[in-house]
C-alpha cells in the first residue's frame, strides 16, 4: 500500500492533477462503495432502486466507475435506503490520500442503523444536560420539528438537509 500512496503522492504534485484525480477517485469510491454495500445488505439493484425511489437502470449506472454525474439528493435517498447517514466533507489532500488506498471492502462497509455497535446499548444522555451550552437548551427532535433538524435548532436557514 506504500507505494501505491506514494506513487499518489508524487502524482498529486500539480494542482491540476490534484484536481483530476480527486474527481476520479470520488466517483469510483462512490460506485464502489454504492456497490458494497447493496452487496453487504443482500439488495438486488431492483430491491434497492425501490428503496431509494430510482430505478434499477440508475442503480447499475451509479455502480459503474465511470459514473460521474453524482447528486448530494440521489446520494441522500441511497443512504436512506441503507439505513445510513451521508457525510459530505472537504479534506486537505493528506486525508484525501489515505482514503485513497483504502478501497478495499473492509473500507467501504458500514452497519446499518439496525446493526451500528454506537446504538446496541442504551445510552444514557441526561448526565450532559448541565454541561450543555445554553446554545443548546432549546433544542427540538427533528420528529417535532418542520423542516430539518440542523435549520431548527441551529438557525441555518440555508441549509437543505432533509430525512
Amino acid at each position: 500500500m506504500n507505494n501505491v500512496k506514494e506513487f499518489l503522492a508524487n502524482e498529486l504534485r500539480t494542482k491540476e492533477a490534484r484536481v483530476q484525480y480527486a474527481a476520479d477517485l470520488l466517483s469510483a469510491r462512490l460506485a464502489l462503495q454504492v456497490k458494497t454495500l447493496r452487496m453487504q445488505q443482500e439488495l438486488t439493484q431492483e430491491a434497492l432502486g425501490k428503496l431509494a425511489g430510482l430505478y434499477q437502470s440508475q442503480v447499475s449506472a451509479m455502480e459503474q466507475i465511470s459514473c460521474s454525474s453524482w447528486k448530494v439528493s440521489t446520494l441522500q435517498k441511497l443512504a436512506s435506503a441503507f439505513d445510513l447517514a451521508l457525510s459530505v466533507k472537504f479534506v486537505s489532500f493528506g486525508k484525501f490520500l489515505d482514503e485513497a488506498v483504502q478501497l478495499d471492502r473492509n473500507a467501504l462497509e458500514e452497519p446499518k442503523f439496525a446493526d451500528d455497535p454506537a446504538f446496541k446499548a442504551p445510552i444514557d444522555f441526561s448526565f450532559r444536560l448541565l454541561e450543555m451550552p445554553d446554545r443548546f437548551a432549546n433544542w427540538k427532535s427533528p420528529s417535532v420539528v418542520s423542516g430539518s433538524a440542523v435549520e431548527a435548532n441551529y438557525g441555518f436557514s440555508q441549509l437543505a438537509i432533509h430525512g
